[in-house]
């Protein structure tokens, strides 16, 4: 038996049924499975959060024998810096809107999207489900340059930013 079949037999079933026959999958099947997978990481993801910030919250790397929580998250987790802040930070603004922890935790936003409407669902919680909305009809890149006007809308006109939230005409 060659050592990535021992691996896969390693795997638990909802896992192996991930990888099982893949050879055989059409383009179809291949998407279906995509699909899947990424479903399973946002879950984990998801679920990774609380934890982590429990983690950081009593400094309990330092009793794992870790001096920082990035160190501890690169060795154990093989998680960049970057990644284990933005899931602390989601975690900490999910405690103050609730409404975006419900859409991460839920599926229904990745962390990235998520992450990239920190800064505009913190400066008004009224239109918090209308850019979660948006966030899961554009792209990553589109979103974030549309915070990033919404932002600049905020600082140049506080008024007109409360009137629409700093969302971007439709169409």
């Amino acid at each position: 038996m060659r050592g990535a079949e021992r691996t896969v037999e390693r795997l638990p079933a909802f896992l192996r049924s991930l990888l099982a026959g893949l050879g055989e999958a059409d383009a179809f099947e291949l998407d279906r499975r995509l699909r899947r997978a990424v479903r399973l990481e946002q879950r984990l993801e998801a679920q990774l959060g609380p934890a982590l910030l429990a983690l950081a919250e009593g400094r309990l790397h330092r009793g794992l024998g870790f001096r920082s929580l990035d160190a501890y998250a690169s060795v154990r987790l093989d998680m960049s810096p970057r990644k284990l802040r933005s899931l602390l930070r989601l975690e900490r603004v999910g405690r103050r809107r609730p409404g975006l922890a419900r859409a991460f935790h839920s599926g229904r936003l990745s962390w990235v999207r998520a992450h990239a409407l920190v800064p505009v669902v913190l400066l008004s919680s009224a239109w918090q489900e209308t850019w979660i909305d948006r966030a899961e009809r554009v792209s990553v890149r589109r979103l974030e340059e549309d915070v990033e006007q919404a932002l600049v809308l905020h600082a140049e006109s506080p008024d007109r930013f409360a009137e629409t939230g700093g969302l971007p005409p439709e169409g």
